[in-house]
């Protein structure tokens, strides 16, 4: 019921574009005629002369709901904005999908790489090189018995680890193949607990390498310095070093000091009882051939 309280509300500026025309009209002949509640015969008369326009307003309205490209320019420049906005933010979002894609690929591929590195160390790890020294106490130099030989640098005491001897762990059967193509190979196999003979030699010349070969590869290179130790000569003294197994390694052998060894002394080692020695001299300085260390 309207009186003298005020006019129809309308409604709210949000919502403007749903205003009927009947709120619209009647808010409008409110203002024309507030408080003479008899003017109802005027305000139909008015309706009836307004029609036209008001038919025409309706389509107006209806122009503004459905066709919002026939919106006034401000209204147009606000949806052009908005449009470039949102536009430029879509080649950055595809960047993101495109770099998370990329991340994904490359995580996979790591994963693979990775995964075949650790089944191949896995599987050459066992028959891989090895061999190490101390080298702050010893070092290779030329030797009077014969070719090359190990000294100490310094003073080594008693039953002190000075190193594990190098090579690649073959079989007997590998081992003389490899000695008919390079015969000075066997000189410098040292044969383990398991039967296999560490041989620390290349696959060309037969002389010790920091990568034995012939095997698969192994990125590490061995320490072959204990490849050169000498067993001393008849009438030359005994063994200052002796050869076990090793404990952390079961094809692993281990050179321990077997007495207070001085600096510039040579080490001596036992090759064996299987080793040849029929070509020894009784003199220090002979000529031989026993630095082909066969044990």
């Amino acid at each position: 019921m309207r009186g003298k309280g005020g006019p129809p509300p309308l409604p709210s500026s949000g919502n403007f574009l749903a205003l009927s025309f009947k709120a619209e009209f009647q808010h409008h002949l409110w203002h024309q005629h507030p408080s003479n509640s008899s003017n109802t015969h005027h305000i139909r008369a008015q309706h009836t002369r307004n029609n036209t326009s008001i038919k025409s307003r309706m389509q107006q309205l209806k122009v503004r709901v459905y066709h919002p490209q026939l919106h006034s320019l401000s209204h147009r420049s606000q949806d052009s904005t908005f449009k470039r906005r949102k536009s430029s933010k879509l080649p950055p979002m595809k960047a993101v999908i495109d770099f998370d894609a990329s991340s994904s690929i490359l995580l996979t591929i790591t994963r693979v790489a990775l995964t075949t590195i650790a089944a191949y160390i896995a599987a050459v790890y066992p028959d891989r090189p090895r061999g190490r020294s101390s080298t702050d106490l010893i070092e290779v130099r030329d030797s009077p018995i014969q070719g090359k030989g190990v000294f100490a640098k310094q003073t080594i005491p008693d039953n002190t680890i000075i190193g594990t001897y190098p090579g690649r762990p073959r079989t007997g059967q590998a081992m003389t193949l490899k000695a008919q193509s390079t015969p000075l190979a066997a000189g410098f196999c040292f044969k383990n607990k398991l039967g296999l003979y560490l041989d620390p030699t290349n696959d060309s010349t037969g002389l010790p390498s920091p990568y034995p070969k012939p095997g698969l590869p192994w990125p590490l290179p061995v320490d072959v310095t204990l490849s050169y130790c000498n067993e001393p000569p008849l009438g030359g003294g005994g063994c200052n070093v002796i050869v076990e197994d090793d404990a952390s390694d079961e094809q692993g052998l281990v050179f321990v000091s077997a007495r207070e060894i001085r600096a510039g002394e040579e080490i001596l080692v036992d090759y064996g009882l299987n080793y040849d020695r029929s070509g020894y001299g009784s003199t220090i300085n002979s000529n031989n051939n026993n630095n082909n260390k066969a044990k």
